[in-house]
């Protein structure tokens, strides 16, 4: 597996990633990052990961030099996550009052119930609702005083620069709310699914990622929810993951997210949800979309839409399927 080509990571920020997930931290490895690497030449996401990484271990064992940026990195996420949780705590609030109830949706799950001490930078909040209160959560969003752009069976509402929420209104992520706790969080209620629940959403998400051109910060984001989250599973839940991805029809593209990560950070294998030949057909699928040239773009797009209105559309035969049409592409 070309872990690079596969999800977009560099060696600089694989290295990271690998040591951010490290079940035991390595602060002289560490440490020695930060001082072989050029900081400002760094994107926005590893500098993110590496101020998490940096506030985990101490900003003694970094270089003086970069303690100042650092800080100010951990500053600007605390300042954004806050404006993104008092957001979607005042739409839910809202919600609540006309018998809404949306359901936290992968990362966001985590995110409210990180501890204090966590970092972890949320570009955006994602709740769910079922589709029958889709339209009516929209009149209530423009009635709040919310900036709303509608999309195919999902929105964007904002309300000034540090809060966006996405929302979605689709079946798809129904077993979601099966047997989810009530989680008070501000003036909202929401439904806090199942850690187990909550894992196979979060891989879900990072398979859709692994489609776009550019999905670096997608996959980095998704390696700290990883670490977050895998301390909590127990076997009970692995055995509820399996399950849901059975019925999800999505056994393969699971396994090669956790794949991935094992690959990208060392962790050692959990558990396997299909056979490493399943995963492979899934593997050269994404390889072949990744690498697609501008032209192969609205064939992505309907794959993904596809995904979305079809949950078994990532059997073998739509795989196969998927494939050759992605070979006829190039040879067009």
């Amino acid at each position: 597996m070309d872990i690079a080509q596969l999800c977009g990571v560099n060696h600089i920020a694989g290295a990271l990633a690998k040591l951010y997930c490290a079940q035991q931290t390595d602060t002289q490895a560490l440490s020695t990052w930060f001082e072989g690497v050029d900081f400002e030449a760094l994107r926005p996401e590893v500098t993110c990961m590496a101020a998490a990484a940096a506030a985990g271990i101490g900003f003694d064992k970094v270089p003086e030099a970069l303690i100042p940026r650092l800080r100010g990195i951990i500053k600007y996420v605390h300042t954004l996550n806050a404006g993104m949780t008092a957001g979607v705590c005042a739409l839910t609030a809202a919600l609540n009052k006309e018998g809404i109830t949306p359901v936290l949706l992968d990362d966001t799950a985590l995110h409210l119930c990180y501890p204090s001490t966590a970092q972890r930078h949320m570009w955006q909040m994602n709740i769910g609702v079922k589709p029958a209160e889709f339209s009516n959560l929209l009149s209530i969003a423009r009635a709040t005083g919310f900036q709303v752009e509608t999309l195919p069976g999902a929105a964007v509402i904002r309300q000034g620069v540090t809060q966006q929420i996405f929302v979605i209104g689709v079946k798809e992520n129904a077993y979601l709310r099966q047997n989810a706790t009530r989680l008070k969080k501000g003036a909202g209620e929401f439904l806090c699914p199942q850690p187990a629940a909550i894992l196979v959403g979060l891989l879900q998400r990072a398979f859709r990622a692994l489609l776009r051109q550019n999905c670096r910060a997608d996959i980095l984001r998704w390696c700290m929810d990883m670490k977050h989250l895998l301390n909590q599973l127990s076997d009970a839940d692995w055995q509820q993951a399996i399950q849901i991805a059975r019925k999800e029809h999505a056994q393969a593209h699971i396994q090669l997210l956790l794949d991935i990560y094992c690959r990208l950070t060392v962790a050692p294998q959990p558990i396997r949800f299909t056979s490493r030949q399943a995963t492979q057909k899934i593997e050269n699928i994404v390889l072949a979309f990744r690498s697609c040239p501008e032209k192969g773009r609205p064939l992505r797009q309907t794959w993904l839409l596809c995904r979305l209105r079809r949950p078994d559309s990532l059997t073998a035969t739509a795989l196969l399927f998927g494939k050759a049409l992605v070979k006829k592409l190039y040879s067009a």
